[in-house]
């Protein structure tokens, strides 16, 4: 019994603590901090074009962002990039998590001056900006 009273004691506390970690999001090293602006968005069933200068603006600091509509401030709050797992290409990706996540993530790619928001979901739309600071 003493045995066994030990063997927990030692044991149990390392599965806990190591079990933690591995549920913790890996940091993601992507810069997305700038003003970004909707150029398109496309989808299974949906899609469209903003004429230059008419998007939507999207402003990343270095841990918070808003998003803007004209002059109207739409939403703001902060934001965190992880290292997650996209379902539908079985591949380690950079997820964008706004406001701890509840909104959902957005998995992010980054080609020069466009940044791709696209979530991973069959038929959901993926969002193409221009960075325009």
């Amino acid at each position: 019994m003493k045995k066994s009273i030990f063997y927990l004691i030692i044991v149990l506390p390392t599965i806990i603590l190591n079990s933690c970690n591995l549920n913790d999001p890996k940091p993601s090293h992507l810069n997305i901090q700038g003003k970004w602006q909707l150029e398109s968005f496309r989808g299974a069933w949906t899609g469209g074009d903003y004429a230059p200068g008419t998007g939507p603006i999207l402003i990343f600091k270095k841990k918070t962002y808003q998003e803007f509509k004209g002059d109207t401030l739409v939403r703001g709050g902060s934001y965190q990039l992880v290292k997650a797992h996209r379902t539908l290409v079985d591949r380690e990706g950079d997820r964008l998590d706004l406001d701890k996540g509840v909104f959902g993530g957005m998995f992010v790619s980054l080609y020069e001056d466009k940044l791709i928001l696209s979530p991973d979901m069959y038929d959901a739309p993926s969002y193409s900006y221009k960075k325009i600071e």
